[in-house]
């Protein structure tokens, strides 16, 4: 089957349009996203000099653009909360409207359409006054942020930060020193650790490294010098990220890093989806798709020029994040499970597997028109 045709036909068999990229099927990891694959955000112009600099939403094919923020300070670094019963982006706004000092750390509620609805709200304990905080990152399980906090104006040194999503904290730093520049952090599936961008000052050379999300030793990915905006997996142990347009992947064990094949180009930023199946990557007024696995390039979308959002596509599409769908209010979940006993006792309950129960169901009850349970 042609890659296309193998795209239209995942796409086709979930019920939604074509090109809406919605899971196959949902996978039992912490923060994997079941219900499947929902909206992009992202941010533009790339310029955070610029006041127009605002934030996005978008459907994978290019349909429903709709701005998120819409001010005369700048917004960046869009993130989607991993959160099963709302909708949230974590997002860098320029609190002074200068576009140096004072970029602080806020959250923004997002309706069912992708819409914004109520006023962006900082996280408590971070926006410290003269400080800049960017690239926020939720936790699998929607309880931490991690971020990276520089301090000095826009010359100091940067620090990969953890804080708690509620509450009143204080932001706790994992890495320090004043020969290296920690950005972009993004968590593994386990919660456990943090990949991130490391700049030697020396030189102004870049690669990827890997923290625990409690700080102590930073280890080095291999073969990633020059590499930057490492994003982890959310079904496997497997780094993605760029260097010089190209996607690179690291799988923890491995010797080395290697170029995602299928042979990428012009491809930046590049984030999973929420399935873990395809990769999507920001290219001027594009999005490109690949698949995780063959590299190879499924889909690309252009986002046109809407003057009424005041979205310049000459500006291009910066840092594309993306959410997983999460049911409307009110659904029933059904959720079939195999058991390996026989089902004689009609009290019997089955065990529920993890993906059927954590985060979906409030309570579990039977229904007497289904009958008594039986085996499979």
């Amino acid at each position: 089957m042609s890659l296309f045709k193998r795209f239209a036909y995942l796409m086709s068999t979930v019920g939604f349009s074509a090109f809406s990229f919605l899971a196959y099927s949902p996978v039992a990891h912490a923060n994997s996203y079941p219900g499947g694959n929902w909206k992009l955000t992202f941010y533009t112009p790339v310029s955070h000099t610029d006041s127009s600099q605002e934030v996005y939403t978008v459907n994978p094919d290019g349909t429903d653009l709709q701005r998120i923020t819409n001010n005369s300070v700048q917004e960046a670094n869009p993130q989607w909360s991993p959160s099963m019963t709302s909708r949230k982006l974590a997002i860098n706004k320029d609190t002074d409207a200068t576009g140096g000092e004072d970029w602080g750390l806020f959250s923004q509620n997002i309706t069912s359409t992708g819409a914004a609805t109520g006023s962006l709200t900082v996280f408590s304990g971070a926006s410290v006054a003269d400080v800049n905080e960017w690239d926020p990152s939720w936790s699998p399980d929607g309880t931490t942020i991690a971020f990276h906090r520089q301090t000095q104006g826009d010359t100091g040194p940067n620090h990969i930060h953890t804080i708690a999503s509620t509450g009143t904290p204080t932001a706790t730093a994992l890495t320090s020193g004043s020969t290296n520049k920690d950005t972009e952090p993004t968590w593994n599936k386990e919660g456990t650790k943090l990949t991130f961008t490391r700049t030697n000052t020396a030189d102004d050379s870049t690669s990827i490294a890997i923290i625990s999300a409690s700080g102590g030793t930073v280890t080095p990915v291999p073969g990633s010098t020059g590499g930057g905006s490492p994003q982890w997996s959310p079904v496997a142990n497997t780094i993605v990220f760029e260097k010089s347009g190209v996607l690179w992947t690291y799988t923890e064990g491995d010797s080395s890093a290697a170029a995602l094949p299928g042979g990428s180009s012009s491809a930046y930023a590049p984030t999973y989806s929420p399935d873990g199946k395809i990769i999507a990557a920001t290219s001027s007024n594009t999005i490109k798709f690949y698949d995780s696995t063959s590299g190879a390039l499924i889909h690309t979308t252009t986002i046109e020029s809407n003057s009424g959002l005041g979205f310049d596509a000459t500006k291009g599409i910066h840092e594309v994040d993306w959410a997983r769908q999460v049911a409307p209010e009110n659904t029933v979940h059904e959720c079939t499970t195999t058991v390996n006993v026989p089902c004689t006792d009609e009290n019997f309950t089955p065990n529920i597997p993890d993906e059927c129960s954590t985060g979906l169901l409030s309570a579990i009850t039977t229904n007497p028109q289904h009958g008594a349970p039986s085996f499979a």
